[in-house]
């Protein structure tokens, strides 16, 4: 089983969870006056909620996913996705408009651009395990999911991406959904089929100025750099002779906003998957080597002595700069059923939390009346925590590591979700551990493989519903409906379940399951 930089599927160091959640803050306060409680009868409803394509947004996220899962129970997603470029276009060692202002008497210009090698590159999230004697660096892949081939091509974009909405007066970006058709030119500008995924280190070696791989006296490749795994897909020069070289100097090279409409970008499509790659936005890039004549006129006006070489250049092109998404999803039939039939007057028995195009929980906590007389009350809330356990009944292949409670009303995190500034230096899906949402085991470990349960902390949003008053005395913080979602990683909260392939199944509150979702209160009262 695979472990992922962003979605935790497999063993990971287990680190013990000193903290029980359900008691943060508990004796806090502890005077003859005061008397500490623990109730856990409030009315917690769950039930699902389907998300559907055209409603999840799939714009510049986090990760960039290629293939498919497939999970026995919730069943097919599928991902491709379209990428802008953006990079400096100078070719050689001077700009075209230096070339320009040489003449063939004086010298030293660079010319005869050619382009030799274009290769789309797109690493792996992978972890490092040991470099040997050799230099020869092991890494085990965090970012593969399934197991089989995939084919892969590109194409080029022919749809204009806008980054702000005209709509807005281009004050806002504009939003692409999962559901988004891809527009581009069917010639295929390079492929790499049956591709199996190698958690091998990348080794690039020194090339000539036609490509040739360097050796040196001994006769050996001579080796540039290693690098993490990654894929590697080597495109039609041709294409990006034309595009690029032929260009040079133009305006539609130099000027950023123009290059963004000539060269609208890359359309990257899966096929024949059985494995699901993520990869890294960030570190993505177009690599475009070419060679060029340089030519040194000596400070002399003789081309006599005028000496030229073949030299190789290269460009670099950043992926991102605006990528879209696009999710195909077959949902098996009786999850299908599930999500598109809550009960949401009395809420769910099972709840499934599924990832990219799938389906969350809403919850809503406290009858009108409970909550009247919790108000009454005037505790101080030391600690209150919402449990979820895993739905052993409904087994999927990989359980998400984290999941994400949120405000569902305004689409923001709660205000524990904000100011939980807790980090893990061994794991960075393990940050925010105080607000929790990390999938546990029966002993409160973090556990990725073998966990049963969830806890959040969601004590300061449950005092203020209790608590917070205007001068007037009335309560100022609002019981809003809570969404629960797959989460990735805690640091791209905003995209909790769009960048996360994978779900799990809960025990809800319908039912006479003792597992089910509970909301467990701890707090101090005055008595006198």
């Amino acid at each position: 089983m695979n472990a992922f930089a962003l979605v935790a599927i497999a063993s990971i160091s287990f680190v013990a969870c000193d903290t029980d959640y359900g008691s943060v803050g508990q004796g806090v306060i502890n005077a003859s006056n005061f008397e500490t409680g623990s109730d856990a009868a409030a009315t917690v409803k769950i039930y699902n909620h389907e998300l559907q394509a055209d409603a999840v947004r799939t714009d510049n996220l986090p990760v960039l996913m290629l293939g498919k899962y497939t999970d026995p129970l919730f069943g097919d997603v599928k991902a491709n996705y379209i990428t802008q470029l953006s990079g400096i276009n100078f070719f050689g060692e001077k700009s075209a408009d230096e070339e320009a202002e040489d003449v063939p008497t004086n010298g030293n210009m660079d010319e005869n651009e050619q382009v030799v090698n274009v290769r789309l590159v797109l690493p792996f999230y992978s972890t490092k395990l040991d470099t040997d004697s050799d230099g020869i660096t092991t890494y085990e892949l965090d970012s593969i999911f399934g197991a089989g081939a995939i084919d892969i091509k590109v194409y080029e974009q022919t749809e204009f991406l806008r980054r702000l909405d005209p709509s807005t007066n281009f004050e806002s970006d504009q939003k692409y959904y999962a559901d988004h058709v891809a527009q581009y030119n069917p010639t295929v500008l390079g492929s790499v089929l049956n591709y199996m995924p190698s958690s091998a280190e990348k080794v690039v070696y020194e090339r000539d100025a036609d490509y040739n791989i360097v050796v040196d006296g001994n006769g050996d490749d001579v080796i540039e750099e290693r690098l993490e795994p990654q894929l590697e897909i080597t495109l039609d020069t041709a294409f990006f002779q034309s595009k690029l070289i032929a260009h040079e100097g133009e305006d539609i090279l130099t000027d950023p906003n123009l290059f963004q409409d000539y060269l609208r970008g890359l359309y990257i499509e899966a096929s024949n998957a059985g494995v699901l790659l993520l990869t890294d936005p960030l570190k993505a890039k177009l690599i475009v080597s070419y060679k060029y004549t340089k030519t040194d006129g000596k400070g002399t006006v003789d081309t006599a002595d005028d000496e030229t070489e073949d030299v190789l250049g290269k460009v670099e092109y950043r992926l991102g700069l605006k990528t879209i998404t696009t999710y195909n999803n077959t949902i098996n039939a009786g999850v299908q059923t599930a999500i598109q039939n809550p009960d949401i007057a009395n809420g769910d028995a099972t709840v499934y939390l599924k990832g990219t195009v799938g389906s969350e929980g809403i919850i809503e906590l406290f009858t009108p009346s409970e909550l009247a007389a919790y108000r009454a009350n005037d505790w101080l809330v030391n600690g209150a925590s919402l449990d979820f356990y895993v739905d052993n009944a409904n087994a999927v292949a990989d359980k998400s590591y984290r999941i994400y409670l949120y405000d569902y009303e305004n689409q923001e995190a709660i205000i524990d979700f904000y100011t939980d500034q807790s980090s893990s230096s061994n794991n960075p899906l393990n940050s925010k551990f105080i607000y929790g949402g990390i999938l546990l085991n029966d002993a409160n470990e973090f556990d990725a493989v073998n966990g049963t349960h969830y806890k959040i902390n969601l004590t300061e949003h449950i005092n203020r519903i209790f608590n917070e008053k205007d001068d007037a005395g009335n309560y100022t913080y609002d019981n809003v409906k809570l969404g629960l979602k797959v989460m990735s990683n805690p640091a791209y909260s905003g995209n909790a379940s769009e960048a996360n392939p994978l779900g799990v199944v809960l025990v809800g509150s319908n039912t006479a399951d003792a597992h089910k979702i509970k909301l467990q209160i701890n707090y101090t009262k005055l008595t006198n």
